[in-house]
């Protein structure tokens, strides 16, 4: 397979890893201004905020194989926080945060494990005048995941997690994202003035923590044919895993602000179905 891929406050917190349940970490009462410098003002976040995301796994699996590399697509729909509760929604109720991410790695069929090597993460705010989340863009915005502000951007740390015998996620996967950039005027501490954005260095970690997958069998056209663009994957996707497949994942993202010798902020994502892993065959 061609494998494209893809620091604060602090005394108050200790460091919480990403662990088998979602809910077992994570920031209580932030704030997050979903807007930046506009007029919405910051909300308090509870917790954490909620996803919706389509996957594509492209893998180089080939008959016969116990071990294979994948690379997951997948674009994400922040579609409010803390159990539904709606972001400001503008003057014309279509504010959107959505994201755009990659993870790549190695599959084992026999110790039933994925472990995760390298990938990318994308945060973005569109005030409705663009695409909207789920609507086709074109080979630059896929899904309308993509369009408008990006707000913050994550590299790949580590990750890992269990699979089943046909390579489908099964229990609890963890994948761990490093911020290298953050805007200001979106993310603030629980005190609400500090901007996470001054941190210095700033140093954040997201992980996708999953309890299920859901296979989706028959995609929809839209989701097709973004994700297979956002894979620059050439032909029809065989959906028969552990060869290329589509996932579904709901979930949550949740933020950390980690006490460490340099101050760390740490982004959790706690997904209800895995973030889908792709494959593309090698020629």
């Amino acid at each position: 397979m061609k494998k494209r891929m893809l620091g604060i406050l602090s005394s108050l917190f200790l460091l919480i890893g990403i662990t088998s349940s979602a809910s077992a970490y994570g920031l209580e009462n932030w704030y997050f201004d979903i807007d930046g410098a506009g007029g919405e003002g910051a909300i308090l976040i509870s917790e954490y905020f909620d996803l919706i995301s389509p996957n594509l796994v492209d893998t180089d699996y080939v008959a016969g194989d116990t071990t294979y590399n994948f690379m997951n697509y997948g674009v994400t729909n922040f579609s409010g926080h803390d159990g539904g509760t709606p972001f400001p929604g503008g003057s014309n109720n279509a504010y959107e945060l959505t994201a755009i991410y990659t993870f790549e790695g190695t599959a084992d069929l026999v110790a039933k494990t994925n472990t995760f090597t390298s990938g990318h993460f994308d945060i973005y705010f569109d005030d409705g005048t663009g695409y909207a989340y789920g609507t086709v863009g074109d080979a630059v915005t896929y899904f309308g995941a993509n369009d408008g502000n990006k707000i913050a951007s994550f590299d790949l740390l580590f990750g890992s997690g269990d699979i089943k015998v046909d390579g489908l996620p099964n229990g609890q996967l963890s994948v761990t994202y490093q911020a290298t950039d953050m805007k200001a005027g979106y993310f603030f501490a629980p005190d609400g003035v500090t901007d996470l954005s001054t941190l210095s260095p700033i140093s954040v970690t997201m992980g996708f923590s999953t309890t299920n997958a859901s296979h989706v069998a028959n995609p929809s056209q839209t989701v097709q044919d973004e994700l297979t663009d956002y894979a620059a994957y050439v032909g029809t996707v065989p959906n028969n895993p552990p060869s290329d497949f589509w996932l579904s994942a709901n979930g949550q993202f949740r933020i950390d602000i980690v006490p460490e010798p340099t101050t760390m902020l740490l982004f959790g994502v706690g997904l209800l179905g895995m973030a889908g892993i792709s494959r593309r065959k090698v020629s």
